[in-house]
């Protein structure tokens, strides 16, 4: 007879979903909204580099549990997987690739990419357009087709074009 042991490695899935089920704060406008480190929202909107301090670990996870108080921590409860071996939440680093990156980091990765070939002559945002929609699409990718980049776009905050 062979005996099996399971280990649970990483646990993938929506931001929402993963903080509900890691015992994090459901909320991403809350004090202490990252489940991978402590930083505060004020300095979340301007913090450009990850500060090691910061980073959560099973010691300060504990400490945090301690004070029972989501709004200094962004933990909500316990979760019930940190007693299985080998797992803890603070080492479950798999990220939401669909909300942080494709409706997130892409964007601004995008216009700053568009913007650098306009400002450098490169291309001008009307000649972009035309190659976009002048594409041979296929029947199925046509329905895909992306909206015309708008100046107000590449200049603004916004994520749709």
């Amino acid at each position: 007879m062979f005996l099996h042991q399971v280990r649970l490695f990483q646990i993938t899935g929506d931001n929402l979903g993963l903080h509900s089920v890691l015992g994090f704060i459901e909320s991403f406008t809350a004090n202490h909204a990252c489940r991978f480190c402590r930083i505060h929202r004020d300095q979340r909107k301007i913090q450009v580099t990850e500060s090691p301090s910061l980073l959560r670990t099973v010691e300060n996870y504990q400490e945090d549990l301690g004070t029972n108080d989501a709004s200094r921590t962004g933990i909500r409860v316990e979760s019930i997987l940190n007693t299985l071996p080998y797992f803890h939440v603070t080492s479950n680093f798999a990220a939401d690739f669909m909300h942080d990156c494709l409706e997130g980091l892409c964007h601004r990765v995008i216009k700053l990419v568009i913007n650098h070939g306009i400002n450098s002559k490169l291309f001008t945002l009307i000649s972009l357009n035309f190659r976009i929609h002048s594409h041979k699409l296929g029947k199925y990718e046509k329905k895909n087709i992306p909206s015309p980049f708008t100046k107000s776009y590449l200049e603004g905050e916004s994520h749709a074009g």
